[in-house]
């Protein structure tokens, strides 16, 4: 699946499972006024940052939940992200782990 190889790409971490949450247009970071279509998977880990390559991307890190609204984030990922972390599917995925 694309989706797992864009992970490894970007992070080196592989999962067994990415569940999509969302997929649908969101405001585009890169261009004012426009629009960009966004698939928006999740899946559980153990990962830690020790674990994390950056690839392709600039940086990650994992952030705890209570910090994460606290962070700036692109205009797309500051409507997608406090919509998962409302989500049941964030709930059930808090719970299973």
């Amino acid at each position: 699946m694309a989706a797992h190889r864009e992970l490894y790409e970007e992070t080196g971490l592989k999962v067994d499972e990415l569940r999509l949450f969302w997929r649908g247009l969101a405001p585009a970071g890169r261009f004012p006024g426009t629009v960009g279509e966004f698939s928006i998977f999740y899946a559980p880990t153990s990962a830690t940052d020790a674990d994390v390559v950056c690839g392709e991307g600039a940086a990650m890190r994992f952030v705890d939940r209570a910090d994460v609204l606290t962070l700036e984030f692109g205009r797309a990922n500051a409507e997608i992200v406090p919509r998962f972390l409302g989500s049941a599917e964030y709930r059930q995925l808090v719970r299973a782990g």
